[in-house]
């Protein structure tokens, strides 16, 4: 199974005894195999923005590991909670999500400073040229190698006194 929208509201934890549950199967999806994950037509606004992997920004095809990203979206946001010299809040906060966004339907000229793939190079840095064979799209391709060079930050950088 995978769930598809992994953010903090819904992950439940409980102390006495210390159990972590994950709630709202409403947007879940099962992948029986690779062949299937790739013939899959998936709805395309799921998992709610701040917490995106860059595979479902792009619409490209989607699976286990976007859960996976969300998890990480997560403790980066816990350790900025627990260590407020540091990065708080969201990690990740961008305002929109081309060619996710309602914008996508016209050709996207313009590098938003909030979008949410750039808020993700800020703290990655820009994919290497071999990784971005897997963008199927044209046009995302091309959006994608216009942004500006972000070089990846240190995670100590982000969260000092960790």
């Amino acid at each position: 199974i995978v769930h598809r929208d992994i953010k903090p509201g819904n992950v439940l934890i409980s102390y006495n005894p210390l159990r972590v549950k994950i709630c709202d199967f409403g947007l879940a999806t099962t992948i029986p195999g690779e062949d299937y994950m790739r013939a899959r037509k998936y709805t395309k606004h799921i998992i709610t923005r701040n917490y995106r992997a860059p595979e479902v920004i792009l619409l490209e095809p989607h699976g286990p590991p976007s859960d996976v990203w969300g998890v990480g979206c997560i403790f980066g946001e816990l350790l900025g909670s627990v260590y407020p010299s540091s990065h708080a809040g969201l990690l990740l906060h961008g305002h929109s999500c081309w060619p996710m966004s309602p914008a996508s339907s016209r050709e996207h000229k313009v590098i938003d400073e909030n979008d949410q793939l750039i808020k993700i190079l800020e703290v990655l840095g820009n994919p290497e040229p071999d990784e971005l064979e897997f963008i199927a799209l044209p046009n995302t391709r091309g959006y994608v190698e216009a942004f500006p060079i972000y070089r990846a930050r240190c995670l100590q950088g982000l969260y000092p006194d960790a």
